[in-house]
């Protein structure tokens, strides 16, 4: 039976899924590497040894075989930032290969919903750099607006948002925040929220096409499994904002003209 690791990679650590039935994860940040503001974890988790540079593995590798048993039997199934570069990717990758997973495929954390067949929608999201706002067609992001994490407003979010809602034909698109690290609470009320667990869970249907799993039953999400908790960096709403927006309430149907 084939064993896939579904892991998101966040700005405070990897989220690894569980080996359980319910849709849960633990969640690791490398022990012993320097944290530097703006700069992703997974960058600096790679140190000089020698003549070499190696990525810092050992707490992901030690979750995963507590979990699975040992990680050279298993494939991962990562999600990245929606701002990842080309580089990004390749450090990302090599990083898996290098705590022995046999085979690795890779998604944005953005275009996870297409395993739901959601094709057309908005999507914002955090990365340890940017705030990154994207307008998916057809399963592809054809439109990326990056911002300064610290110093983008709402207002601004939501006039980009309406720019795009104004160019799209039919009906309004729905907007989603992906969120598992609280640092958009003040865009909740905007779109749906995506947190961890729902990454997670949207990830492990990503997988079981990806890998070409047996068909199995993956059980509905209880969506109360992870709290909503106050934003740490929290864009907020500003004074006497009113929130027009319909795509808050439109529905998940991705397969809009």
């Amino acid at each position: 039976m084939k064993k896939v690791v579904n892991i998101v990679i966040e700005n405070d650590g990897y989220l690894i899924r569980n080996n359980t039935e319910e849709c849960e994860y633990t969640r690791v940040m490398p022990q012993g590497i320097l944290r530097i503001p703006g700069i992703p974890f997974y960058n600096t988790a790679w140190k000089q040894a020698g003549e070499d540079l190696k990525p810092v593995v050992t707490d992901l590798v030690d979750v995963v075989n507590s979990q699975y048993r040992k990680v050279s039997n298993a494939s991962a199934m990562v999600a990245y930032p929606a701002d990842a570069t080309d580089a990004d990717k390749a450090m990302i990758r090599q990083t898996m290969e290098f705590a022995g997973f046999k085979t690795v495929a890779m998604i944005s954390k953005t275009a996870v919903l297409g395993a739901e067949g959601i094709e057309n929608y908005i999507a914002i999201s955090a990365s340890e750099r940017l705030v990154i706002l994207e307008w998916y067609r057809s399963g592809e992001p054809t439109e990326c607006k990056y911002y300064n994490k610290l110093a983008v407003g709402r207002r601004r979010l939501l006039d980009d948002i309406e720019s795009i809602q104004k160019r799209h034909p039919g009906a309004p698109l729905r907007v989603y925040v992906f969120d598992a690290c609280n640092e958009l609470g003040g865009l909740y009320d905007v779109g749906k929220v995506v947190n961890g667990v729902k990454t997670v869970w949207l990830l492990d249907k990503c997988a079981a096409v990806t890998f070409k799993l047996r068909k199995k039953n993956i059980k509905p999400l209880d969506e109360s499994a992870e709290a909503v908790n106050m934003p740490v960096v929290s864009i907020a709403k500003e004074e006497n904002e009113s929130v027009e927006n319909p795509a808050a309430e439109a529905p998940d149907n991705g397969k809009q003209p």
